[in-house]
């Protein structure tokens, strides 16, 4: 978390990853916490930018969607076929297209970055009545398996 005297942070995320084979499509997690998205309850910041490091030889694309509320969507190797009722209950912000292309491949470890021809950044984060976290999800776009902790999420935000 950054300090109270700049207008902007990166906070990381890393889920603890479900280690069996993901397929093209499925939920890479259910949702994830992206804590302190904004800095007063109920309030909205912007999302400037994203990167995913992954500690696997090779990048898999994915989207990531972002949402308002704790929403529970998909299990970790489901398929996401989401309800319109969970839709609608989640609070959805927007997503982010992350392509296998977008990776800056360094070995065994890849950065990988949003796609500009996609729905993009920078968008607005809104956090529920009472919170200062935003909530976000993957769809894996390949089939991969990870390590319980082979990525690590970091989200570039603008507070004002």
């Amino acid at each position: 978390m950054g300090n109270n005297l700049s207008n902007y942070t990166v906070i990381d995320v890393t889920p603890t990853l479900n280690t069996n084979a993901f397929a093209d499509g499925d939920a890479l997690f259910n949702y994830q916490e992206l804590p302190n998205a904004v800095r007063g309850n109920g309030g909205c910041s912007e999302l400037i930018n994203i990167t995913v490091n992954s500690k696997k030889a090779a990048f898999t694309s994915m989207e990531l969607m972002f949402q308002t509320n704790a929403q529970s969507l998909e299990a970790a190797n489901d398929a996401m076929n989401i309800t319109a009722v969970e839709g609608a209950a989640a609070g959805f912000l927007g997503w982010v297209d992350m392509p296998s292309s977008g990776g800056l491949d360094m070995g065994n470890f890849i950065i990988g970055m949003p796609h500009l021809s996609k729905p993009q950044l920078p968008f607005l984060l809104q956090a529920a009545s009472g919170s200062t976290s935003v909530y976000f999800s993957a769809i894996i776009g390949g089939t991969v398996t990870f390590g319980a902790s082979d990525l690590t999420f970091r989200f570039h935000i603008k507070y004002k």
